[in-house]
């Protein structure tokens, strides 16, 4: 019987991390769009426009 129940607890584990590797996967591919998204839009867009000659050393 301790065979049996030790079978099932594994069974179980395996079940666990699928789960968790699908959730993870799926997570995965709703970030990649995201990224491939606002790339999409920064070439749409083009670079940012620059507001006046940099200075060095920051602001003041």
């Amino acid at each position: 019987m301790a065979a049996m129940s030790s079978l099932e607890a594994v069974r179980r584990k395996i079940r666990s991390l699928q789960e968790q590797a699908d959730a993870a996967e799926e997570r995965a591919g709703r970030l990649q769009r995201e990224v491939d998204q606002e790339r999409a839009l920064r070439e749409e867009v083009g670079p940012p426009a620059r507001l006046g000659p940099a200075r060095p050393g920051g602001c003041g």
